[in-house]
Formats: C-alpha cells, structure tokens, sequence
C-alpha cells in the first residue's frame, strides 16, 4: 500500500512539472520488419539500425536474418506466406523479385527528398535496381570483376607482364605459356577460372532485354570448345568458381599466373599475397571492346509495407555515406563522394579500378536468372567432362533455356 502511495506521488509531481511520467519510456509507434542474409550484412546493419531507432523514437526494427545460401528462396517464401515485411536486401537475385511486383517504386521518394537525389550515384549504381522504367531499390556497394596478376611468376617464367590494354590474344597466349612454368615439382595453372570469361570473348548468355538465351551462335561453340581443351591442357584451374571455399588459395600460394578476382575478394589479397602482385581491367574482346561483370548490394522496400514512408527513411539509413564508407574494403561504394574516397586510397597495383569502373556490366536481371545459368552450368559440365560433344550440349541447353525464357516473358 505504502509502495503505491509513492508511485502515485511520484506520477502526480511529474504531471504538475508539465511531464509524461512516461517520457523516458515512450509508447512504441511502429515497427518495421527487416530481412537481410546473415553474416557481414546482419552484422553491418546493427549500428545503423541503432542510430535509426534513437532519430525516430517509439520505432523499433526487427530484423530477420538466412544465411546467404538459403537467402532468395526464404524471402520468397515470407512474401509468399503473406509475412509482413517492409524492407529487403537485395543483390544479384533483384530481378527474381521485380519481376514477381512485390517491390515498391521509389521514384517519387528519390525525387521528393530534399536530401538525395539520382546525381548523388555513381553509374551504373541506380541502373542496377531498375527496371520497366522505375527504380525500385538503393544500392550501397557494387561488386565488381578484375584480373589477378602474379608478376612475379611471370617474371620468373620470362614472360611478358600486360597492361590495362591488354586483349584476349595476350590473355590466352600468357595463360598456355604460364602453364608450362615450373615450381619445384608444382603444377603452374595459366588462368585461374574456370573458363574464359564469356565479356572476352564478346559474348553474354541473354540479349540485352533478357528475352533469347545468345550461347547458341558458332562463336559460342568456339568459345566452349576452346575451354574445354584448355582445360584439357591444364590450362584453366577448373576449381576456381565463383563461391567455392578458399578460391584464391592456389594464387596466393603462387601457383596461378593470372587469376580472376572480385572486389570482396580484395581484403584477402591484401593481407595473404606475399609475391608482386596488380590487377587488370579485363583484355579488349575481339569486338575492341571490354566490359566487366558486376553486381551490388542494396536494399528495397516491400509494396506491401503499410509504413512505406518510414521504410524509406530506412533504406536511406542503410546505405548512407557512413554505411558505405565501412564496406570500402568489400565493395565499391555507390555515392560519388565516398566513391571519389575509395578511388584515392586505392594502392598503385590496385589502380586498375579506375579502368575498370565505366566498363561494368550487369547480367540481365531476370526472374529466372539462376534457374537459366544453373541450366547453362549443368550441359556445360556436360561438355566438359566429355559425356557430351559440345555442339550436342549446346544444342540441348539452348532449346531447354529457350523454353524457360519463352514460359516467363518479361513484362
């Protein structure tokens, strides 16, 4: 009894003060629910998050978390369980998403704040999360494609170090040759990848509006038979694909002439190389073009959100300049402000990044875009382990992409 006098003495002399007793408590407002793949992005949204939640009192952010493998198709199956969700990462998987319209256009936020604007992004940074004409996502790093040199393998197998001009020629005839050099009695691999990258050749798996699967031309066939001899002539270190654990491993170790690496890959480099090493841009194709493959991280807002406006203000807390600046040694950042940072930090044998940067390329980000390159994967592998001629392989894998293609048309 004693105890309640007491608590309504102390609620009483607060609301004579012109205070809410509960001022220091306030009475949650909203929530918004948040889902991200778990590891370094779970971990690199706390802080943000946090700042978040103290700038706009009485909301709270849930956060749910999948490890990366599983990522898509759990999000997929929240949005197709009708579960509440306001805001999404998305990376390579945004064109699964888009094209099911389950994604806000946020034109009109972008072009009402008086904070942000289309100038502030590097291209192609917006191009990546946009689609039909309407941009549907803000994205806080791009992920990009380079060429790994061991100069001093090179060196020591007297053959020629390229430059940023270099063309496939060159990559092709310092791959075979690197093949030869000895160390001790370890195998040297030419070309760490598991083959040539299709932008040397001038090549992509789907036109330019992800509408006709394009590996079904002559110069295809060519471009696959060469990587299967290649492979054959132990050329290409077939083990180095994109995802697999340890991939930089047998380079780092000095056992590969010229790897191909990718931005988040960097870090890594760095630390463990203990031989000369520089990163190209990728050689001229035989068009006298280059372009390199890229992708990005971002985030996205659910058009089923019933906080929309809110959920913005989120997305712009994600991927702010701060944000940005603690993913340089992962990715490279979107804003042209902390770009132009990244850009100056970058060491003389990482300087090739300057190159790289106007000639990135996206995959066309369709719906079915994994079920299309795992389809492509399997009869290449076909191929490869010579359980196919590879005229046989790509005649069937062009007929089943086509199908798959011409099943889901994009809108």
């Amino acid at each position: 009894m004693r105890r309640l006098r007491v608590i309504l003495l102390v609620v009483m002399a607060s609301i004579c003060r012109g205070e809410s007793p509960l001022a220091h408590s306030p009475a949650p407002i909203g929530e918004l629910v948040m889902i991200c793949p778990s590891g370094r992005v779970f971990e690199s949204v706390r802080v943000p998050i946090e700042k978040f939640e103290t700038e706009h009192p009485g909301w709270k952010i849930r956060v749910i978390s999948s490890p990366g493998r599983d990522y898509y198709v759990k999000t997929l199956t929240l949005f197709a369980a009708h579960s509440p969700v306001d805001v999404l990462w998305l990376g390579l998987g945004f064109g699964m998403f888009v094209e099911r319209n389950i994604l806000l256009p946020i034109d009109s936020y972008l072009k009402a704040d008086s904070e942000l604007n289309e100038s502030h992004f590097v291209p192609p940074a917006l191009g990546m999360y946009s689609a039909r004409g309407r941009l549907y996502g803000i994205p806080y790093g791009l992920d990009i494609q380079a060429y790994a040199i061991n100069e001093d393998l090179l060196k020591a197998g007297h053959l020629p170090v390229p430059d940023n001009h270099w063309s496939l020629a060159d990559l092709l005839s310092i791959g075979q040759q690197a093949s030869q050099v000895q160390t001790g009695t370890t195998h040297v691999y030419g070309l760490g990848m598991t083959g040539i990258p299709l932008g040397c050749e001038g090549l992509t798996i789907l036109s330019a509006d992800g509408q006709t699967f394009t590996l079904s031309s002559a110069e295809s066939l060519n471009w696959l038979e060469r990587n299967i001899s290649l492979a054959q002539q132990g050329v290409l270190l077939r083990s180095a694909a994109m995802g697999q654990l340890n991939r930089l491993g047998e380079f780092i170790a000095g056992r590969v002439a010229i790897m191909e690496v990718y931005s988040w890959e960097l870090e890594e480099l760095r630390r463990s190389a203990s031989f000369k090493w520089k990163l190209l841009p990728p050689p001229l194709n035989p068009q006298n073009t280059q372009y390199a493959w890229t992708s990005s991280s971002g985030f996205c807002i659910s058009a089923r959100s019933k906080n929309q406006e809110m959920a913005w203000e989120l997305v712009k807390a994600l991927t702010s300049a701060d944000v940005q600046r603690k993913w340089m040694s992962l990715s490279v950042p979107t804003l042209k402000t902390v770009n132009a940072e990244y850009q100056r930090e970058l060491s003389p044998n990482e300087a090739a990044i300057r190159e790289i940067l106007p000639l990135l390329k996206p995959d066309p980000r369709v719906k079915n875009w994994e079920k299309i390159s795992s389809e492509w994967k399997y009869w290449e592998d076909k191929a490869f382990q010579r359980e196919l001629p590879a005229a046989e392989a790509q005649a069937i894998a062009t007929q089943r992409i086509q199908r798959i293609l011409d099943a889901d048309p994009r809108p």
